[in-house]
This record gives C-alpha cells, sequence and structure tokens, in this order.
C-alpha cells in the first residue's frame, strides 16, 4: 500500500497506533495457522489488523466532510470571536482601529487588547491565504488589495468571501498543501469555539461505539451524534440503540461469569 494514500486524519488513529505493533500482528497470524486462538488473542488479532482508511487524494470523505464544516464555520466563528472580545477589553468596537494604530499594529496578525480578537485575526488571514495560494496554483488573478482595512466589516466581508471561494472550489483539498490546510483549520475552529465559549454547548456522550475511545458529542440543538476520533456518524436513535444494545451484552457478559 502507498503510505500517501492513507488518509492524514483522526479517523486513522486506530490503524497507525496498530502499526507498532506489527511484529505481535505478524506472530498471531502464525500462531492462527498452528492452533485455535483463544478469545483474548482473537480479540487483539482483529484490533492489530484494522484497515486505514484511504484518501481521495488526501482526505477520506468523512474527514473532508469535517474539514469542509470547520471552514464553513469560520464566519460565524470569527463572529463570537468578535463578541467575545469586545466584552473582554471593554472598548468600542469603533476604537479597535484607533487602538491599533497607537500601538503601531496595524499589520494583519498583530497583537491586539484581547486573545479572542487575535484568534479572530489568525482566523481571517488563514482563510485570505488559502485563498491566494489556491488562485496562484490554479493561475487566477489575486484578489485586490489585503484583508485589513481597519474596520470589522471590512474583516467580515474578506472572511465570508475567502470561506465562500475555498468551498466553491474542491481542487483545494487535492493540493499540496492540502493536508496541513486541513489540520489547521480544524485547529483554528477548536480553538475559537473554546475561546468563545461555544464549546460549552457540547454535550460529551463517553465512549464511541466504534473506536472506544471517548469523543462522542452531540452538539446543542443537532440530532447527530458523532465521533471526533474516528468521525462515524449516528441518529440520536440509532445512538440509542446502540446503547441498548451495549448494556444489554454487558449483562449478558456478567451473567456469563457469575
Amino acid at each position: 500500500m502507498n503510505d500517501q494514500a492513507v488518509c492524514p486524519g483522526d479517523c486513522n488513529r486506530a490503524w497507525r497506533k496498530a502499526q507498532a505493533f506489527s511484529d505481535e500482528r505478524d506472530q498471531l497470524l502464525a500462531a492462527q495457522k498452528e492452533r485455535n486462538l483463544t478469545s483474548i488473542e482473537q480479540g487483539r488479532l482483529l484490533r492489530l489488523s484494522i484497515e486505514p482508511m484511504l484518501g481521495d487524494p488526501v482526505w477520506c470523505t468523512d474527514c473532508l466532510d469535517a474539514i469542509k464544516g470547520a471552514v464553513r464555520r469560520l464566519p460565524d466563528l470569527a463572529a463570537w470571536l468578535w463578541d467575545r472580545g469586545h466584552a473582554g477589553a471593554g472598548i468600542d468596537l469603533g476604537r479597535l482601529s484607533t487602538v491599533r494604530a497607537e500601538r503601531g499594529s496595524s499589520t494583519k496578525g498583530s497583537p491586539s487588547l484581547s486573545p479572542s480578537w487575535d484568534a479572530c485575526d489568525e482566523i481571517v488571514t488563514w482563510a485570505a491565504a488559502v485563498e491566494d495560494k489556491v488562485r496562484a496554483r490554479l493561475g487566477i488573478e489575486a484578489r485586490d488589495g489585503d484583508w485589513w482595512n481597519g474596520t470589522s466589516e471590512h474583516r467580515a466581508t474578506v472572511l465570508s468571501t475567502s470561506v465562500w471561494w475555498i468551498l466553491a472550489r474542491p481542487v483545494t483539498w487535492s493540493l499540496p498543501e492540502a493536508e496541513r490546510w486541513g489540520l489547521e483549520v480544524q485547529r483554528l475552529a477548536k480553538r475559537a469555539e473554546k475561546l468563545s465559549g461555544r464549546d460549552e454547548l457540547v454535550h460529551h456522550l463517553g465512549a464511541c461505539p466504534h473506536c472506544d475511545r471517548r469523543a462522542l458529542i452531540r452538539i446543542d440543538g443537532e440530532d447527530v451524534v458523532h465521533c471526533e476520533r474516528c468521525r462515524r456518524r449516528w441518529t440520536e436513535d440509532e445512538y440509542q440503540w446502540l446503547v441498548r444494545v451495549a448494556v444489554a451484552a454487558a449483562k449478558d457478559q456478567k451473567t456469563a461469569k457469575a
């Protein structure tokens, strides 16, 4: 298998972990030819023989959907960060450009009075930079001007435009930078959710039925449960059914041991 075809996302976390135990897997496979494996050995072999999710061409479908979802949320996340920064700094929004000028920090990415504002700047800078790079790769004329002109309105316009531009061109996720961009936007989105307090609206449901990692969540108001690690998704009804099956299996196992 070509390692470059393996999706770099969290969907392959279990597969990457299994690669560190390849010798143990080979020993179990050899033993299987000579005798019947114990139930514990069979379970271990099953975990170590997991097949990776492949990229198409870089990210698998589920991971790419998560990445596009993160890109799509950037304008809302930036708006929440802006509001949180305003409340934390305790100054009028109209004074931001004046404060920047007084501090000699009118360039993009410069520190402001609030970590939330800095995170907002980072989001806008990232989206504009990705759009610029994709335009250059495709030989398309560059955007006019720089993204920062001292007003929040211009910031919002540039961000929403860049997000639309990126999502409208699927080729973005086939370029050499696709892996780095995917990792970056997920990091930015997660940081923004934490700084803006939006992560408080996430319900943590415990271990995932598929990968067994404690990364199962449901966002407030949604009827879909998903794992942040392996990216599997279930409706809430499907998840409740899986919980009932797991509880019944645990009871059967406890009864058998008694």
